[in-house]
């Protein structure tokens, strides 16, 4: 999914973000799970409401 973001320079507001990796197959399910995680190991972060980005 990171690749995902690296082509939008990183940054990306969630709901685009899960409506690409829905694009790409992925379920939202697995989505949620796979971003929740991302957030805890600090692979990703949210510089403000609603945006993820890569660190």
């Amino acid at each position: 999914m990171s690749e995902i973001l690296e082509a939008s320079d990183g940054k990306m507001k969630i709901e685009e973000f899960r409506e690409k990796a829905l694009e790409k197959g992925i379920s939202e399910e697995k989505f949620e799970t796979i971003l929740k995680k991302l957030l805890e190991t600090g692979e990703l972060y949210s510089p403000e409401p609603g945006t993820v980005k890569l660190t």
